[in-house]
């Protein structure tokens, strides 16, 4: 059987959700990504599994976007993403691209890191924010 993997794309304008495994996609969600996300997001997820006949347990892979993107909006598809990778007992992977089929790849392939590091837009190469890579944090890059 081939692995279930859920992706969460918080790091771009339009926010999505997909759910796919190594060669199909189950099905997608797009909405307008605002500071609200964290809201519209779990509905979403909920949504999306029931379409899709799936159950939170079948998941085995959590895939999230690390950025670059706005602070908070990258740093709640990442806090849904491990949370939700833990809950259900899934692996979780960073992702990159800016197209779906781009993201999707990237999930496919991506290794299990223990945690992703995000990135965010117009943040200086100095800042606290991006000291977590010294620490062991893993991005998709």
């Amino acid at each position: 059987m081939n692995p279930l993997i859920f992706i969460i794309d918080t790091a771009h304008p339009t926010a999505r959700i997909i759910l796919a495994d190594d060669t199909n996609v189950f099905g997608k969600r797009e909405w307008e990504n605002t500071p609200k996300v964290g809201t519209t997001l779990l509905v979403n997820i909920e949504e999306l599994l029931q379409e899709a006949g799936k159950q939170k347990m079948d998941i085995t892979r959590v895939a999230v976007h690390a950025g670059p993107g706005s602070y908070g909006l990258v740093r709640t598809g990442i806090v849904t993403a491990t949370v939700l990778g833990q809950a259900v007992g899934a692996e979780i992977v960073a992702v990159s691209g800016d197209t779906e089929e781009e993201v999707v790849a990237s999930a496919r392939t991506a290794e299990k890191v223990d945690a992703v590091e995000p990135k965010y837009r117009n943040v200086d190469s100095g800042s606290p924010l991006r000291s977590r890579a010294s620490r062991g944090a893993a991005s998709p890059e």
